[in-house]
């Protein structure tokens, strides 16, 4: 039996630090209280370096639509180039490729060590 592993994510937490993200897949859900939410699973790319992130690497991250949380969300659009001084139009899809740099910190949860995605920014 040949079973290849080579696509399977590497689970540890990253280093604390800076990385290049892309957005792999974007989806418009409802939040455990009802909210209309977007989430967002990232592509690791590489260090702020540029140096490789070896293993396959995925974040993740939640955007509530709640007026209160708004600010997340235009952390993201701003970070991909999208004007948000007035009304934002869009098919979410579109944010699918693109890259941002993000601080990726280490929380706990659940007693487990895991990474957050604490803030976007623009690549360059």
């Amino acid at each position: 039996m040949n079973i290849d592993f080579s696509s399977v994510p590497n689970r540890e937490p990253l280093e604390e630090g800076t990385y290049l993200l892309q957005v792999a897949e974007a989806q418009e859900k409802t939040s455990s209280t009802g909210n209309p939410m977007i989430t967002i699973t990232y592509d690791v790319v590489s260090t702020a370096d540029g140096e490789p992130v070896e293993g396959n690497r995925k974040l993740w991250d939640n955007y509530s639509l709640q007026a209160q949380a708004l600010f997340k969300l235009k952390q993201l659009f701003d970070a991909v180039g999208m004007d948000t001084s007035t009304v934002v139009d869009m098919d979410i899809s579109d944010l699918i490729g693109q890259q941002v740099m993000a601080k990726v910190v280490q929380d706990t949860y659940n007693g487990e060590l895991q990474n957050r995605v604490k803030k976007l920014f623009p690549v360059g």
